[in-house]
């Protein structure tokens, strides 16, 4: 009779632990769901901030500040060297 009750009480554990292992793996599931979309969303903006940066006009890129820049270094090269 003991030995009947323990072994309902074990299935019915058992059952319970099936259940929460059932929830855990949903959980899992849902967690890694939302992790894939949140790198989906930082990756499209990623992208967006790079084009944004690539297609801002910076001032050392610009043609009068490369020349005037070479032209500095080639004079003090020459005043330095002599």
């Amino acid at each position: 009779m003991i030995g009947v009750a323990e072994s309902n009480d074990l299935r019915d554990n058992l059952k319970f632990a099936q259940k929460d292992l059932e929830i855990a793996q949903l959980k899992q599931s849902n967690a890694e769901k939302d992790r894939a979309l949140e790198k989906a969303r930082l990756e499209s903006q990623l992208k967006d901030a790079k084009d944004k940066i690539d297609s801002l006009d910076v001032w050392y890129k610009k043609p009068w500040f490369v020349a005037t820049a070479t032209a500095v270094v080639f004079v003090l090269s020459g005043v330095l060297v002599p």
